[in-house]
């Protein structure tokens, strides 16, 4: 279905639209990339800090982190996303993380004057972070990051840089809650070049003695103007070595509305942890699912 979206976006491609959105694939970076049935502005899974700077912050006594996450969604939808980011402790108690993000759509094909293809239409977008994150207090982190992002459609390809931070609020008093802000793909230079996403989370222990054994509820925002709009709610937990998150909300995107459920599963092992997602697609097609394995070094 989004890949008959797409492919009808590059046949009404006009000068005056490719104007307005001047770095072509950005639909694709809101897709839940790196983000496991989480709240975008608290997401931790993938270790990455793409939806938020601050959350890359590391923890006492970590000294680097690796992590690696792809998407894989039905083939109707032929969307594909991998990325893979470092994080290492340096001075002054500050983290510093490079990312990599990859999103394309296979199986696009030009055709002429019948339906006979005559090549491949590449549809696809590349984001390399550079930032920096840091526990201010023990309620409070900070993080800021630099991005350089490329798409390509066709034989157009253009770039852009863009600046985005976030900030999450921990221990929050009486409810041991946690708030979550942060902006996404920000372009102070040319706004017209990127639409911003604005995302925002909260959540608060509900039951639980310490951080693996307790559950928590919550809910998250992501709002990208003129182009989607996210509200979940979402209760997860953890117990030791597994950790589990279900989510349910409504997605409005492509003029279309719908509601969606989102579950996560963890598992933690010594220096290693590896989480699983699965997304409902909408339009009745099959769920697309996420992978996340990250490694820490102390």
């Amino acid at each position: 279905m989004r890949r008959f979206i797409f492919a009808a976006s590059l046949v009404l491609w006009t000068p005056a639209e490719a104007e307005s959105l001047q770095v072509p694939a950005r639909d694709l970076l809101d897709f839940p990339i790196g983000n496991l049935a989480e709240g975008a502005a608290l997401a931790t899974a993938a270790g990455d800090g793409f939806r938020n700077p601050a959350t890359a912050v590391l923890a006492p006594g970590e000294r680097a982190r690796f992590s690696a996450s792809a998407i894989s969604s039905p083939s109707v939808m032929g969307l594909s996303a991998q990325s893979a980011s470092i994080s290492a402790a340096v001075p002054r108690d500050v983290t510093a993380t490079v990312s990599i993000v990859r999103a394309g759509v296979d199986g696009l094909f030009r055709t002429e004057s019948d339906p006979q293809s005559i090549g491949e239409v590449p549809y696809h977008t590349v984001v390399i972070s550079g930032g920096i994150s840091r526990r201010e207090s023990s309620f409070l982190t900070g993080g800021i990051a630099l991005r350089y992002r490329t798409g390509t459609v066709d034989f157009e390809r253009r770039a852009t840089l863009g600046i985005d931070g976030g900030v999450v609020l921990r221990g929050l008093p009486a409810i041991d809650g946690r708030l979550g802000l942060s902006t996404f793909l920000w372009t102070p230079a040319g706004g017209a070049r990127e639409r911003t996403t604005f995302n925002g989370a909260a959540d608060m222990k509900v039951i639980g003695r310490d951080s693996l054994r307790q559950a928590r509820f919550g809910g998250s925002w992501s709002h990208t103007k003129d182009f989607t709009d996210e509200k979940f709610l979402m209760l997860g937990g953890r117990l030791r070595e597994i950790e589990a998150r279900a989510a349910v909300g409504r997605v409005e995107a492509f003029g279309d509305a719908a509601w969606r459920t989102r579950l996560g599963v963890g598992i933690h092992y010594g220096r290693f942890a590896v989480a699983v997602a699965r997304e409902e697609s909408g339009a009745d097609l099959a769920a697309s699912y996420q992978f996340a394995l990250t490694a820490v070094l102390r």
